[in-house]
């Protein structure tokens, strides 16, 4: 079962909610593990995406990275560089949708679509009610496919588990 993640970068976190959000992302390698995770996708963005990458270090678990473009990292803050050149060096493949120069804002959704494409299971973090950027589009692509879904809210700190349109009860 391969799983992917989507969610919101570092900076989009406020008080606690990074921390939260790393903890259930840690919670969730150990859970899909048991479920039979035999890959993991990551975005390799700076939040979620890479701190599920790092999951498969602690899961023994492949790791595919979908990179919209080599210079992905360029102006980050030398931290989350590092994070990045760390887990991209770990990858078991690496799929890169396009060229670096010049900027093209269609390779993240490229990257995004493959995902969704590639992925069994995904798990989504998102505070609702943000209905733009690359998570809110992804999610609703997933949810169209109609492939299990694990969401967590690090706004409200709350956890919903679906399918396609319907949540889990």
């Amino acid at each position: 079962m391969k799983v992917a993640i989507t969610g919101h970068r570092i900076e989009e976190y406020q008080g606690t909610e990074a921390d939260r959000t790393f903890k259930w992302i840690e919670s969730m390698g150990g859970w899909m593990a048991d479920r039979g995770m035999t890959e993991i996708i990551s975005g390799m963005a700076a939040g979620a995406d890479l701190w599920w990458a790092q999951q498969h270090q602690k899961q023994e678990i492949p790791l595919h990275g979908y990179v919209p473009y080599w210079k992905q990292a360029l102006n980050w803050e030398t931290e989350w560089i590092m994070f990045w050149d760390e887990m991209i060096l770990d990858c078991t493949d690496v799929t890169v949708f396009g060229k670096s120069e010049p900027y093209d804002v269609t390779l993240f959704h490229k990257r995004n679509e493959a995902m969704v494409a590639d992925a069994d299971e995904m798990l989504v973090v998102w505070k609702e009610g943000k209905s733009t950027g690359g998570t809110y589009s992804t999610f609703q692509k997933w949810k169209a496919t109609g492939k299990p879904w694990h969401w967590y809210d690090p706004l409200t700190n709350t956890v919903k588990h679906g399918h396609g349109e319907t949540i889990d009860e």
